[in-house]
Parts: structure tokens; sequence; C-alpha cells
């Protein structure tokens, strides 16, 4: 099977994947046969994946080490970890104004709200400080005498 080449973005996510997996202790039970590897090709695994930094390498390693089907649930994991990450903020516990604007701005872009907050650089901590100093800001203003 043809290993499609992943982003190099995802290449540190597949590598810590992959580094978890070989650090497992092997058990007879397992099907996995990426944890069945001896002793020694445990060793030269390893080895081999500290020297992978790009793609394509990535690709070459998994070629050499892997089945198909490992490879399938190392991407499968990947993603899935990449869509946790994109939906965090968007699910993240915000005020309905901050969301209903930042949605509205998104919108406007024609981007959808997980690309336009990573645009943005906003974290969930980043939007919480923000959220914070508007409260601060708005129960400020109420103290004022009018």
């Amino acid at each position: 099977m043809i290993r499609v080449v992943p982003d190099q973005q995802d290449v540190p996510t597949y590598i810590a994947y992959f580094w978890d997996r070989l650090l497992q202790e092997p058990n007879e039970l397992d099907e996995d046969p990426i944890i069945r590897l001896g002793k020694k090709p445990r060793y030269y695994a390893r080895r081999d994946l500290v020297k992978v930094k790009t793609s394509e390498a990535l690709a070459e390693w998994a070629t050499k080490w892997l089945t198909p089907e490992d490879w399938r649930r190392a991407r499968d994991a990947v993603r899935a970890s990449r869509y946790k990450e994109r939906n965090k903020l968007v699910r993240a516990s915000m005020s309905k104004d901050t969301k209903t604007l930042l949605d509205d701005r998104a919108k406007q872009y024609e981007l959808p709200l997980w690309r336009y907050l990573e645009r943005l650089g906003l974290t969930e901590q980043a939007l919480w400080d923000l959220e914070v100093r508007a409260d601060l800001c708005l129960a400020e203003d109420d103290e004022v005498p009018r």
C-alpha cells in the first residue's frame, strides 16, 4: 500500500503517536503488530523514528516499520486530535455575545469559525482573559456616577 504523505504540520503528532506506541510493553494478547515487535526491532524502530523530520521521511519510516492497518490507525488518531483541537474553541464556554460576534466575523471572511480563531491566534485562555477584562471594564463603567 502506498502511504499518503501527511502534512508537515502533522509530523510531530505522528511521531508522538508512534513513540508512545513503541514505548509500550509488548503484550501477547495485543493484536497490534507495532507493539509485538521484539526488543531489538523496537529499539531500531525508535532510533529511526528519532531521525524523522519531514513528512516524506515519516512515510518512508512507516513503509519500513508499519503495516497498512497501523498506518490507518495512526492517521485516524491524528485526524481525530486535529478535529478536537479545531473545535475546542468553537465549543469553548464563551459568552453567547462573543460567540455571535466571532461567528459573524468568520462568515464575513468566508471562513469556518475554527479557522478564523486559528488565524487570530486566539487560544481558550486568551479568549477567557479578554472576556474577564471586558467584564471588568463594564463593571468600572457602572460605578462611574452620571
